[in-house]
């Protein structure tokens, strides 16, 4: 905010004319220019008083006094200067040098707009977008979005593409979303490459284009998007709109773990685990995991359950392998409730309890996850906690090969053998 208010000042500076202004370094202002400031002020020159606000609510020359700048920027927005009524809106919306009162902020908001200041058109389409202050109505939103953003405020033409998305106050339009999304990704506004991102990749609005969908990932990964950095991962792991390339993939996804974001330590832990893109690292691949799951990652929590639970990778701790299953099965993971029905089948860890194993199959199996087919088609084939049926079974195990597992077209070739 700060660096926003010193360089409107600047611009401020430029557009009076005042151009035996001298700042130095620091932005402060000399005394000599304070107190021109200050005359002009006190003749009732409404831009030296907006002027002199900015100087008393930056400190620029002066003591910080909040107070000071509000009774300057009172006395400017009594001559209807525009940016004394958007900062006096601002000032009130967030209780500084005021009592906040997102009533009075709207009211500022709303004369700062109708003399067309893009920012005051950005603010009151947001409090009535919003209903801060003032009647929600996405109808009046949607004028003042679409009057910011003909000025070429970016945030305004994210915002009007939003309401295009969903057709709050507009008619839903997506081909409409799509092009004050292009303007807004342009004018650097990184949720809006993100939206364009994902239009190209799932064709919403476009058609699928994979190569345009990797070219705004890039710009918003660029920007430090760590949702894209992770997608963007993805884009070069499958080769989709950029060659295919592991080292890449996992560059993209170190960059998101680093920011905390969930599925990028999965994946980056998958990649320690497994070798591709990077060397080998268990460790590596645990602590990533680990982080992954505490934030709620439920691949990563069945891939610690399963690790541990069947020691494949890591040292076995059936414990510890148990604890990551229960927490996958609280948060409905189809892996995990297939993994803590295969504890009950086997009672390795818990009590034996093939009824109790069955169920969690059910469970899994419906959610299409292939170790419940494989676990469940074990069951039939066996004949433990359901009647024994190769038919049954057979059906299963096919729908569990069919998803690449080797113990399932194991299994399918003893009972060939066995009928």
């Amino acid at each position: 905010m700060k660096k926003a208010i010193v360089i409107l000042f600047i611009l401020l500076g430029l557009i009076w004319n005042y151009n035996s202004i001298v700042y130095a370094q620091n932005n402060q202002i000399s005394n000599e220019i304070f107190e021109k400031l200050c005359i002009e002020a006190e003749k009732g020159n409404s831009a030296a008083q907006f002027t002199l606000g900015l100087v008393y609510a930056n400190g620029n020359g002066v003591t910080h006094n909040d107070e000071e700048a509000i009774k300057w920027w009172k006395l400017s927005a009594a001559q209807e200067n525009p940016g004394a009524e958007l900062y006096l809106g601002i000032a009130y919306a967030s209780g500084i040098g005021v009592i906040k009162d997102e009533v009075e902020a709207a009211k500022w908001y709303t004369k700062a707009a109708e003399k067309n200041s893009k920012i005051g058109q950005l603010m009151i389409a947001t409090v009535y977008s919003e209903g801060i202050g003032i009647v929600k109505n996405h109808e009046k939103a949607a004028f003042w979005y679409r009057k910011a953003a003909a000025q070429g405020v970016g945030e305004a033409q994210a915002r009007l593409g939003e309401l295009y998305a969903t057709g709050e106050g507009v008619k839903e339009d997506l081909q409409e979303a799509i092009r004050w999304w292009k303007l807004a990704a342009n004018n650097g506004i990184v949720r809006a490459q993100v939206y364009l991102a994902n239009s190209y990749a799932l064709g919403k609005g476009v058609e699928i284009d994979s190569i345009e969908s990797v070219k705004w990932q890039q710009l918003a990964a660029d920007n430090g998007d760590s949702r894209m950095q992770t997608q963007l991962g993805f884009s070069y792991y499958e080769g989709s709109g950029v060659p295919k390339n592991h080292e890449l993939a996992v560059k993209c996804w170190n960059k998101a773990a680093e920011q905390g974001e969930p599925l990028g330590q999965y994946m980056l832990g998958k990649a320690y685990s497994s070798g591709f893109g990077i060397e080998k690292n268990s460790t590596e691949a645990i602590e990533w995991m680990k982080k992954a799951a505490e934030q709620g990652e439920v691949h990563a929590i069945s891939w610690l359950g399963f690790s541990y639970y069947f020691g494949r990778g890591i040292e076995q701790n059936i414990e510890e392998g148990l604890k990551w299953i229960r927490k996958g099965v609280e948060k409905g993971d189809s892996t995990s409730q297939a993994l803590l029905g295969n504890a009950y089948y086997t009672g390795q860890g818990v009590i034996q309890d093939y009824s109790a194993a069955n169920k969690l199959y059910n469970l899994s199996v419906k959610q299409g996850d292939g170790f419940g087919e494989l676990f469940l088609g074990f069951a039939y084939y066996e004949g433990n906690g359901v009647v024994k049926d190769y038919v049954e079974a057979s059906k299963w195990l096919e729908k569990a090969a069919d998803k690449g597992l080797e113990d399932a077209k194991m299994l399918l070739q003893e009972i060939k053998k066995n009928r």
